[in-house]
């Protein structure tokens, strides 16, 4: 696509001739907060979903900083990191969420703070005791605990991949203590015994146990999250909300509905995200459950497990494992919290009778975007036929915008769409930046906060990470980019999604989007996507 993620292309603009750019957003001030480190005194800039941090704030995390006038250099956590520099207040700046997206960690906005965690990916038993590995420095704090006797190791300023659990012996458990702090617990007699390990920050760190080898321990499955008391110098959450176990309200053809009450209102909605396309969780702050609890909802045709426990930290956490991928919504009225489950239209089990759009972007006059003589519009009109080819072989009706080099207006490919009262749209993009080779990967996009575009985006990313070759950078609102969202997707009135399958000025990416496999290979992702949408 023609255009600068994260800054001003006119995919936003619904003009029926070209483009036309839009103004930046002007830079604010924000405060970061980076992994263990705490929140730094010194600000950061927030533009558009971005965070810019100068040099200053770099130099004090002990990262190795070289402005060379449009470039800077970072060495960050091993890694060497070159970045095009944005001059903000004066100030030599670079984008945080690109580094830390080299580094393998998380972001998040929380408020008027940009948050930074690193990914704790592996967490394994050795002949002396255990293992840990994080993509960024971590800070570790261990204690005992007794009846039972174990050993607590809290690692600050992380993130939990959630398949570290899923090799680990029953005496060793792993879980997201808090949304910072992941938690191991290791559980024998010995730990009374126990050493306590005191370790500098690291992004990897060993473990030695008294008499604990991974001959003393039988391989189990372990629990998805340790269930253990806080250390007494955790501070308590000062009169929290009381959350009750789910009451289920209606489970229908199209929707289920399931409430949660509170002992008193709360300020803002709970958090709802998905962990994987069939497991949804939703989170609340300051809050309690004074049970925790697991096992079915209703009738167990939506949900076929649910588990429900304290977090730490005045978290509690609802996780909710689904028969199938559903599109979700959350409210909150009063003391009553409303978790809604949708069902698509038209899950019936066979893409007959669909009418899917897929929009081969730009065309014509419009090249896209372009790098070492490879244009976006001819690779994402291949991908766009490969696609259509195998969704009819699936049994849908499938509609292209454009079957041949030509300029389509936004507009006109949207309404092509709604003319055809489609069931979806699908828009085929590749993505470009100022930076060459800094950044890698697909994205897909939804509109705002469309519950069945956000189903089927995130079913996209699933599919297409598993065959792409590339690094897969997530599902993202369009209304990161602008304010109004894509053009193609606020104007389209059935679900839809922008799909950003690589990094035209990648050498890597390019290498691969020319591949006649990786063009065959996406189409027959989307194509698996689309038959999870309608669970065929």
């Amino acid at each position: 696509m023609r255009r600068i993620f994260g800054t001003c292309l006119a995919l936003g603009m619904a003009l029926t001739q070209g483009y036309a750019q839009q103004a930046p957003a002007a830079p604010t001030a924000v405060r970061v907060n980076y992994t263990f480190q705490g929140v730094s005194p010194h600000d950061g800039y927030r533009v558009g979903n971005n965070c810019f941090i100068p040099a200053d704030m770099m130099r004090r995390w002990g990262w190795d900083v070289n402005v060379r006038g449009n470039e800077t250099i970072v060495k960050a956590e091993g890694r060497e990191i070159r970045l095009e520099t944005r001059t903000i207040a004066a100030k030599p700046t670079v984008d945080l969420g690109t580094i830390t997206e080299t580094l393998g960690g998380h972001t998040m906005w929380e408020g008027n703070t940009f948050r930074v965690l690193s990914e704790i990916r592996n967490v394994e038993t050795t002949a002396e005791g255990f293992r840990i590995d994080g993509t960024m420095m971590v800070r570790m704090r261990a204690f005992r605990l007794a009846a039972p006797d174990r050993l607590v190791v809290d690692l600050f300023g992380a993130k939990l991949n959630s398949r570290v659990n899923e090799e680990l012996p029953n005496q060793v458990r792993v879980g997201q203590f808090a949304p910072d702090v992941v938690r191991i617990v290791v559980e024998t007699p010995r730990m009374a015994e126990q050493p306590i390990p005191s370790l500098l920050p690291s992004r990897k760190f060993e473990v030695d146990l008294v008499h604990v080898g991974t001959s003393q321990i039988a391989i189990k499955p372990a629990p998805t999250a340790p269930v253990t008391a806080p250390p007494a110098n955790q501070t308590p959450v000062v009169d929290p909300v009381i959350v009750s176990e789910p009451k289920v309200v209606r489970e229908t053809e199209t929707d289920a509905v399931y409430t949660f009450q509170l002992s008193k209102t709360i300020d803002s909605a709970p958090s709802v995200s998905y962990v994987n396309a069939n497991t949804i969780q939703l989170q609340l702050a300051k809050a309690q459950t004074l049970v925790s609890r697991e096992g079915t909802l209703g009738a167990g045709n939506y949900v076929s497990r649910y588990s429900m426990q304290n977090a730490g930290n005045g978290f509690v956490n609802v996780i909710l494992a689904t028969k199938r991928a559903y599109a979700f919504s959350a409210s909150v009225s009063g003391q009553t919290v409303t978790l809604r489950l949708i069902k698509p239209s038209g899950s019936n089990g066979s893409l007959a009778g669909k009418v899917i759009v897929i929009d081969a972007g730009h065309g014509g006059r419009d090249p896209g975007a372009t790098a070492a003589q490879v244009n976006e519009k001819t690779n994402a009109l291949k991908v766009a036929q490969q696609a259509a080819k195998a969704l009819t072989e699936a049994g849908a009706s499938v509609i292209l915008t454009r079957n041949d080099d030509r300029f389509i207006p936004l507009t006109e490919r949207s309404e092509i769409a709604n003319r055809s009262n489609a069931d979806l749209f699908i828009s085929i993009h590749f993505n470009s930046n100022t930076v060459a080779n800094s950044r890698s990967g697909s994205i897909m996009f939804h509109h705002k906060q469309s519950p069945l575009g956000i189903l089927l985006a995130n079913l996209m990313a699933e599919e297409i990470g598993k065959v792409s070759g590339l690094p897969n950078l997530g599902v993202r609102s369009d209304q990161t980019i602008y304010d109004s969202g894509f053009a193609v997707l606020r104007l389209s009135k059935m679900p839809a999604a922008l799909l950003e399958l690589a990094f035209i000025n990648h050498s890597r990416d390019r290498s691969r989007l020319q591949q006649p496999e990786f063009h065959s290979s996406v189409a027959k992702a989307i194509t698996l996507a689309v038959k999870r949408y309608y669970q065929q």
